[in-house]
């Protein structure tokens, strides 16, 4: 919130190119060679700390061999006019999400779910992600799983004790 409830919001001086009304999403506000067409949805959680995002984001591009100047992630932070909602308390936007949700995941085609642990993820906690997911599985659209350093490292460890590791995880 803080981007957006501070005394100059960001994007509150800048109209936005869908509604043509003043303040825009983060996207909008960014210099353009920051932006680009959607690669992959981020499916993830407005509690993680920066520091997870990055380091799923990080561990996730180089397992897949993915050059981070050629991925372009739709992330609701970014995308979603955060200014219209939170600031202005408007319904229309989010309202709108539901309608515009699915259209965009076949858009972009593939879902990356970003977990921040392996054993209770806060992720499985709310609504609005399991319905990415159901979305997602409905629409037979690829979802990728990833997390942080961490709690992958802390998953590995746990499944090589064995079967007392397993049944932790099972």
């Amino acid at each position: 919130e803080a981007f957006w409830m501070a005394d100059q919001p960001i994007g509150e001086g800048q109209i936005c190119p869908r509604s043509g009304k003043m303040g825009c999403a983060l996207v909008d506000w960014l210099p353009e060679e920051y932006v680009g067409g959607q690669t992959h949805f981020l499916s993830w959680s407005w509690g993680y700390t920066v520091e997870e995002v990055r380091s799923a984001l990080r561990l996730w591009l180089t397992k897949t061999g993915l050059a981070a100047e050629e991925v372009f992630l739709f992330m609701c932070f970014f995308v979603n006019n955060q200014f219209r909602i939170l600031k202005e308390k408007s319904s229309t936007g989010s309202d709108d999400l539901v309608k515009v949700f699915g259209p965009t995941l076949e858009r972009i085609g593939i879902v990356v779910a970003l977990l921040d642990s392996w054993n209770s993820p806060q992720y499985l906690t709310r609504i609005w992600t399991i319905f990415e997911q159901f979305t997602a599985i409905q629409r037979r659209i690829p979802v990728h799983i990833i997390m942080p350093e961490a709690a992958t490292r802390g998953l590995m460890l746990t499944i090589e004790r064995g079967s007392v590791g397993l049944t932790k995880v099972c």
